[in-house]
């Protein structure tokens, strides 16, 4: 089979760290790092003689697995991976037709667990050995677009895992096909707007009277973790982890790189410490009835940490642009809202 039929498969889990067959599909873009690691015992111990650490005493004490995994924004089927990176509560609405629409906003993760499996070429036979990864909890999501990528949006997940294991069965591919296996651009970057007003009704934010930018923005990144637990172990577990569960405050942060175009528009609004809403939203193709294929993206309280300009010889001068999303609890609001719509019935 070769390098051409290696995959990327996942699965929502029941239960933590039982293993179930991959139902979900999705091409990698770019190198993926997921990995097992073991920690073995190293002796100190002295004794007459001894000129090393004895491999007697060297055995494992612990393992675990994990690592990133490069994706492109997709037009379908990463609902799976923003609900258990997100610790949404999120479904699919059926909008009209074939069209369904996802809302995803920040939550617990916990309970929330994934099935990993690589299948990845053996070069001496050409066959695809699958590695599978039981217990995976998404710990981070990273999005990203610059101008000049020749290839989709990157949405990245870092993932930690209970274990790897090679027995169990590569699970049969399927992808999206159609409109529906495409991805989303930085072309397809039609809205980026400051201010307004961010309000939840029928727990969906919305933002009115926000105003598209002017800054001439070359790319962002965004980068949403849930900060969660993944070296708990006991007595009695032989080495092997318990379940991850979240244990800090969640963190959405982000960046923009462009040209200094305006000053009132973001240096003067980082300067004043003012939060203002943020929305980027990402628009496809249309699927039918007027519905495009969507990756919507609201941030209701977002304050810029850095916003200096800088002389940069004679070229045009840049302005790269930090940002930090808080939880908007003087208006109800969560701290970052994503709308996913395509032909997705189910997550």
């Amino acid at each position: 089979m070769s390098t051409y039929g290696q995959q990327f498969g996942f699965a929502a889990e029941s239960t933590w760290g039982t293993i179930v067959t991959p139902d979900h599909f999705l091409a990698l873009q770019g190198s993926e790092s997921v990995r097992y690691d073991q920690v073995l015992a190293a002796s100190q111990a002295l004794k007459s003689g001894q000129f090393g650490p004895p491999v007697s005493r060297a055995r494992k004490i612990s393992y675990t697995a994990g690592g990133d995994i490069p994706l492109g924004l997709t037009f379908s089927k990463l609902g799976l991976l923003l609900k258990t990176g997100m610790g949404s509560s999120g479904t699919a609405t059926l909008v009209s037709g074939s069209v369904y629409k996802q809302v995803h906003q920040i939550g617990s993760t916990d309970g929330k667990s994934l099935t990993l499996q690589m299948g990845r070429n053996e070069v001496s036979t050409g066959t695809i050995k699958p590695f599978t990864y039981p217990g995976a909890k998404v710990t981070q999501i990273a999005i990203a677009a610059s101008d000049g990528d020749t290839d989709a949006a990157q949405f990245t997940v870092s993932v930690d895992a209970k274990d790897e294991q090679t027995g169990t069965a590569l699970a049969a591919a399927s992808y999206a096909s159609g409109a529906s296996a495409g991805a989303f651009t930085f072309a397809d970057i039609n809205t980026i707007k400051l201010g307004g007003t961010a309000s939840t009704a029928a727990g969906v934010i919305s933002v009115t009277s926000g105003v598209q930018a002017t800054s001439l923005l070359h790319g962002f990144s965004l980068n949403i973790a849930v900060p969660t637990a993944t070296d708990r172990r006991g007595l009695g577990n032989q080495g092997a982890k318990s379940e991850q569960v979240n244990n800090g405050i969640p963190m959405v942060t982000g960046s923009f790189n462009g040209e200094f175009t305006l000053q009132s528009e973001i240096y003067d609004v980082w300067k004043a410490g003012t939060a203002v809403p943020l929305q980027i939203t990402f628009t496809g193709p249309v699927i039918s009835g007027g519905n495009n294929y969507l990756f919507d993206i609201i941030l209701p309280a977002v304050k810029f940490t850095t916003a200096s300009p800088q002389i940069d010889g004679f070229n045009v001068t840049p302005q790269t642009i930090d940002f930090t999303a808080y939880l908007d609890d003087t208006n109800g609001n969560n701290m970052c809202q994503i709308t996913y719509q395509n032909t997705d019935s189910a997550i």
